[in-house]
């Protein structure tokens, strides 16, 4: 990450992980390619719970896939980098990649029973990776996967280790991922909607767990995912996506109680606070067609503020607000854009 977004987000440096003007992109109509991915940058701080939020297309997954190198076949990264630990991960070799992929950094996935291999009982598949990386026996793999589902909240696990995954209810299936992405300790646990499809009970449940491991073993979580209620209860800093641009990222608190980037105060205004939490509305504003423009604001076609500079000049990550590294990609907050005749509103969502 730059010097001068890793002091505009009021960090100190080195972070555990800084992903630096990531760019990605995917073929599009007579050969053209379309950029998904436009300079993303952010970064998680050790032992913190940073969210990557935004609505289905914002580009949160392939941002933590190409973050560790499992993009898929068409896509290409065309520029920047992935810093973890001080090493930039995106020149590496596919096996130089996989020392890292799944043992510093784990990954967890939605539909944990899409990805358990159906003809192998859950316990074996945990057994597998953990004799990826430790050199043991296969009995003392078997003992070791064991401990991990206790540790994970599995009861009864040497009875659980014999079960095939259809035979596991949701709740139970993601916390035989769990196991299998902690089997190596890692120092940064990417989650990728790791609740979906669990009723809410079962949400809260994976996510205490998540919070427990995290202290437990020292760890920091990437944590992807659409909804605020479980940002606003689990995570230290947000980032929010639109359109395969960081709008908007600082502290929690600052984004729900203070948000900047109208496409932020449109999500942030989809929610309900009551007795300390945040519920989830269905407020269908939330939801937006993205137009990958090459030039200019990604949001500026649906945004109530937008004026001249928006479609043809891409805003820059500025400060805002009196939080430390809280900051927004948008011209209402750079003088170098002001213009006299905004309307009141516009006046004031700009402070």
């Amino acid at each position: 990450m730059t010097e001068a977004l890793r002091m505009t987000e009021g960090l100190p440096a080195p972070q555990l992980l800084e992903v630096e003007d990531l760019s990605v992109s995917f073929p599009a109509l007579r050969g053209a390619r379309t950029t998904v991915l436009d300079r993303v940058s952010f970064s998680v701080g050790r032992q913190e719970t940073v969210a990557l939020v935004g609505e289905s297309g914002s580009g949160k997954t392939v941002t933590a896939l190409a973050t560790i190198g499992l993009n898929h076949p068409s896509a290409s990264v065309d520029g920047g980098r992935v810093l973890f630990e001080g090493h930039d991960l995106l020149p590496l070799g596919e096996a130089e990649k996989r020392a890292y992929r799944g043992k510093r950094i784990a990954m967890i996935f939605q539909s944990p029973k899409a990805s358990l291999n159906p003809l192998v009982k859950a316990g074996e598949q945990i057994a597998r990776v953990v004799r990826l990386h430790h050199d043991v026996s296969e009995r003392r793999a078997e003992e070791m996967a064991v401990g991990l589902m206790r540790s994970v909240g599995i009861n009864d696990a040497p009875r659980r280790y014999h079960a095939y995954p259809h035979q596991l209810s949701g709740g139970m299936a993601q916390r035989v991922m769990i196991a299998m992405a902690l089997s190596s300790q890692p120092a940064l646990l990417i989650a990728d909607e790791p609740t979906t499809g669990l009723d809410v009970t079962i949400q809260e449940q994976i996510f205490e767990l998540l919070l427990e491991l995290k202290d437990r073993l020292k760890m920091s979580i990437l944590l992807i995912t659409h909804d605020l209620a479980l940002v606003a209860e689990t995570s230290d800093r947000v980032v929010v996506m639109h359109g395969g641009h960081v709008v908007e990222m600082g502290p929690v608190e600052a984004i729900f109680e203070e948000p900047k980037h109208p496409y932020t105060q449109r999500l942030v205004g989809s929610v309900l606070r009551a007795d300390r939490r945040v519920r989830v509305q269905a407020a269908a504003a939330a939801v937006e067609g993205v137009v990958y423009a090459t030039r200019g604001c990604r949001y500026a076609g649906k945004c109530e503020h937008v004026f001249a500079p928006c479609a043809d000049i891409r805003p820059a990550l500025l400060q805002v607000g009196a939080a430390p590294g809280h900051v927004a990609m948008c011209h209402l907050y750079d003088p170098a854009h002001a213009r006299a005749d905004r309307t009141d509103e516009q006046r004031a969502v700009s402070g």
